[in-house]
């Protein structure tokens, strides 16, 4: 999503899964049961948010010569409104659930289309 000029990107790394980690004190369900009121619930938002984002951001440092990272920062989704702000949350959510994919994957034909194919060329 574009934030702020340029696009947000989330990954989930070891080093995203220890931030988090620490901030729910290592039981993600218990601690978000127990957010109470808004303010609590945006500032882990924001707090996960931003640690998404530099896993993105410091895996691409070694993925391309000489990037320069500019992850999300906590303070700067604070200044979001709320609908882009909850948007935002939601890519990070699918991303940590893995339900976003990353790569896009075409399905591995079957045996028989296989077989189907190479008599077809022959």
């Amino acid at each position: 999503m574009k934030i702020h000029g340029r696009e947000v990107e989330f990954r989930r790394t070891v080093d995203a899964n220890c931030k988090i980690d620490k901030l729910t004190g290592g039981n993600w369900d218990q601690y978000f049961a127990g957010i109470d009121g808004y303010a609590a619930g945006q500032m882990f938002s924001a707090r996960f948010m931003s640690a998404l984002s530099e896993g993105a951001e410091d895996a691409k440092v070694f993925e391309i010569e000489g990037y320069e990272k500019h992850p999300l920062t906590v303070q700067e989704a604070l200044t979001l409104d709320d609908e882009t702000f909850g948007a935002l949350f939601n890519e990070a959510l699918e991303v940590w659930r893995g339900e976003k994919p990353t790569i896009e994957a075409k399905p591995i034909p079957s045996k028989k289309k296989a077989v189907k194919a190479a008599e077809k060329s022959v």
